[in-house]
């Protein structure tokens, strides 16, 4: 009895194997006839692509959320080392904000150096370790910024900014501690500049460039030109898809989207 029940199953698995190839030939012949009579070779080629275009699939999604603060409180030291020649001076305080900590560093004036201009540190850390948002450093010689360390707001770390990777223009307009002249850069220069300090830059050569790869209205990217936003929250989703090249090999594919929130 045992080895009927066994041949029985047999018999039933054999059937089901076979209605499952009948219906994936079924399939595979609709597929075919959908795209036309072809060569015997054209037909196994345009198959390929279209299990090929099947096989694409979403691999993994990854979100991050980080919200940027330009009116926090809590506590913002401040100094300036004024450098000239060997000698130097420091002044330093301790104000509420960060806007206060850049104003007291802007009234110090600097002796002038030897062949001209002012050279100087800067230094503004935020006392909260925790949250080091609007915390810099910057050396400017002859007036003009060397480097800028802003804080990346996905990691809360120093990241160093030179005129290799943003105009020294650029560069004071962002620090607001040295004199910026807004006929040398345009509004999409200094929307990319900000844009890398946030490290969320994506690329983009002019105003709508920028708007598209980074979703953001004109009136989004007026507001960071003109610095008159308070709050921001930036939302980024990485999408990673795994697909085939014309060899068949795997490749990974990746697209960031993001999406934004400003309070004025």
């Amino acid at each position: 009895m045992k080895n009927v029940v066994k041949l029985s199953e047999k018999v039933a698995v054999t059937q089901r194997r076979s209605m499952q190839n009948k219906i994936i030939l079924g399939a595979i012949a609709l597929i075919i006839a959908g795209v036309g009579v072809f060569s015997a070779c054209q037909k196994d080629s345009t198959l390929k692509n279209v299990l090929r275009d099947t096989r694409t699939s979403l691999a993994q999604l990854k979100e991050r959320i980080v919200t940027i603060d330009r009116t926090a409180t809590g506590g913002y030291g401040w100094m300036v080392m004024c450098i000239n020649g060997s000698d130097t001076t420091t002044s330093a305080g301790f104000t509420r904000t960060k806007r206060e900590a850049k104003a007291e560093a802007k009234k110090i004036v600097c002796s002038t150096a030897p062949g001209g201009g002012n050279n100087y540190i800067v230094s503004i850390m935020s006392e909260d370790p925790d949250n080091l948002q609007g915390s810099i450093n910057a050396l400017v010689v002859n007036g003009c910024m060397v480097y800028l360390d802003e804080i990346n707001p996905w990691t809360n770390t120093f990241h160093r900014f030179t005129q290799n990777d943003i105009s020294a223009n650029a560069l004071a307009w962002l620090s607001e501690i040295c004199f910026y002249d807004e006929t040398l850069s345009q509004a999409y220069e200094l929307v990319t500049a900000q844009l890398k300090v946030w490290d969320v830059y994506l690329g983009g050569d002019s105003k709508g460039e920028i708007m598209v790869l980074h979703n953001l209205t004109a009136e989004q990217f007026d507001a960071i030109a003109a610095k008159l936003w308070k709050q921001i929250t930036i939302e980024q989703t990485e999408i990673i898809t795994i697909t085939e090249d014309e060899n068949e090999n795997d490749i990974e594919i990746t697209t960031i989207h993001l999406d934004w929130d400003f309070k004025y």
